[in-house]
């Protein structure tokens, strides 16, 4: 039988992952289709239900991935941790839905940061955030997270990110700032004091160096995107779509 999967958000033009997908049907002959379904509103999601009836599961990005929750029949222990979804697996039980960007996050962190971490700031506020504290979290590091308007204990102002006696050794950058078409776009921070001191992770993948990875390079930081946890996270929703 073939199946569907497909990726719910808005905008999609960014995103790789129906390419990826399809190309991994084709390569290992797996009769299925992977389909953005571009949503301005989320309520148009019945819509996309009600007409592909061979949808098997889905991922979520952005702006969904906190506001989908009400409209599932049932969350996995990896969402239910995080409070945000990026996969769900459609069952004639409802949809059920799951979080892959933290196994995604966790795995591009141990492949390239082998040295001792005890400080990080995330940029942003986003589903994503929630699954980069997460793993944060779990290994023992201390972070604060920058945003516009910062409301909770441990968030801050991006103008105060070099306020502190202890520089952040890791900047993680999980907003869609710099992302295409909106390239030349950069995070709202003093990039000036990026130095070959800081590792500077950025969770978009598409430029695969955003502007704001290219500064921080040129300054002697260690750059990382988001291509590999993209990865990760897509073969983890791909194994969960195929379980049970």
């Amino acid at each position: 039988m073939h199946r569907l999967y497909g990726l719910i958000g808005y905008p999609l033009e960014h995103s790789f992952s129906m390419q990826y997908f399809n190309a991994k049907f084709k390569q290992e002959g797996i009769s299925a289709t992977y389909k953005n379904f571009e949503l301005k509103h989320l309520d148009d999601l019945t819509n996309v239900l009600q007409q592909h009836n061979d949808l098997c599961g889905f991922n979520v990005t952005m702006p969904y991935k906190q506001a989908i929750i009400p409209l599932l029949s049932d969350l996995d222990s990896s969402a239910q941790n995080v409070g945000a979804v990026n996969t769900i697996k459609v069952s004639n039980k409802g949809l059920i839905g799951y979080n892959t960007d933290v196994f995604g996050f966790e795995k591009l962190w141990n492949d390239n940061i082998k040295t001792k971490i005890h400080s990080a700031v995330i940029l942003g506020n986003g589903g994503a955030t929630k699954a980069v504290a997460n793993v944060l979290k779990s290994k023992n590091i201390s972070f604060s997270i920058a945003s516009r308007n910062p409301k909770m204990p441990n968030h801050i102002s991006y103008s105060q990110i070099w306020s502190g006696d202890n520089p952040f050794q890791v900047i993680i950058n999980t907003t869609p700032v710099g992302m295409h078409p909106f390239c030349d776009d950069i995070p709202p921070i003093d990039t000036s004091k990026i130095n070959d001191s800081h590792i500077v992770i950025d969770l978009i993948y598409n430029p695969s160096q955003t502007k704001f990875l290219q500064i921080a390079k040129s300054q002697g930081a260690k750059t990382i995107n988001g291509l590999q946890m993209l990865v990760y996270q897509a073969e983890k929703a791909w194994n969960i779509w195929n379980e049970g």
